[in-house]
């Protein structure tokens, strides 16, 4: 699909939402590929930080998911503790693959990564890519340009 194409998003199948722990999942350069290809860095970030160890995603309440449809790779996305609001979780590494926009894999995978922190009342933020302010909006964000953040999400952290 091309940008500012009219088609109707691909039929997606089985859909699949898996904790990635040990090492970045099957189809993740292809991806990586894809995305820098758009002007998206966020996955050469995400892969660099995981071959370090900088960036692993397991601090309490921390995790990240990678999205399947019929076992080819989706999207991915991750929260961590927020470097600024300790007591919140920031959205981190959230990319969806164009084939798979306006699916609603993103959703699925966000509502996945975002339940553990709403069930204990723990605020999210997020740093909106370019263009994506109505994705996060919908999920219920609100606009909030601070602490390099654009959006929040749940309870005022202060």
């Amino acid at each position: 699909m091309t940008q500012g194409s009219t088609a109707a998003p691909p039929c997606i199948g089985d859909v699949r939402l898996d904790r990635v722990v040990e090492a970045l999942p099957t189809g993740f350069e292809t991806m990586r590929s894809e995305a820098l290809a758009e002007g998206y860095r966020v996955l050469e970030r995400l892969a660099t930080d995981w071959a370090s160890g900088a960036l692993r995603f397991t601090n309490p309440g921390e995790m990240l998911l990678a999205a399947s449809s019929d076992g080819v790779l989706a999207g991915i996305g991750g929260v961590t503790v927020d470097p600024a609001l300790p007591q919140a979780l920031r959205m981190r590494r959230f990319y969806i693959r164009r084939a798979f926009r306006r699916s609603g894999i993103g959703q699925r995978l966000a509502a996945a990564l975002l339940e553990p922190a709403l069930a204990r009342g723990c605020p999210v933020t997020v740093n909106a890519a370019p263009g994506s302010a109505a994705f996060w909006e919908s999920l219920g964000f609100l606009p909030d340009e601070r602490d390099g953040r654009t959006h929040l999400l749940g309870v005022s952290p202060g």
